[in-house]
């Protein structure tokens, strides 16, 4: 039932389904690309930009030469939103 904020029924008003036309993204971003910079950084590159609040250290796991590498800090890089930028522990 529709009402108005005094609690009166809305008459003549029929409850249809409404289909919200809102663009959501409901695809993973997908890695494209992966190199080691001139600092010893990873780079991983996605099709399409990230939003900085959803990267964490703990949602990256790095073997090096077979042994964990413990992962110091994660962020985008801040000339491309598409590409995360991991730093190791020396």
């Amino acid at each position: 039932m529709i009402q108005d904020v005094l609690g009166n029924d809305a008459d003549g008003f029929l409850v249809d389904i409404i289909d919200n036309q809102s663009d959501v993204d409901t695809r993973a971003p997908e890695l494209i690309g992966q190199k080691v910079n001139a600092a010893g950084q990873i780079e991983l590159t996605f099709n399409e930009a990230l939003s900085a609040d959803q990267i964490a250290t703990q949602h990256f796991a790095v073997t090096v030469a077979g042994l964990s590498a413990t992962v110091s800090s994660v962020a985008l890089d801040p000339a491309n939103a598409s590409t995360v930028i991991v730093t190791l522990d020396n």
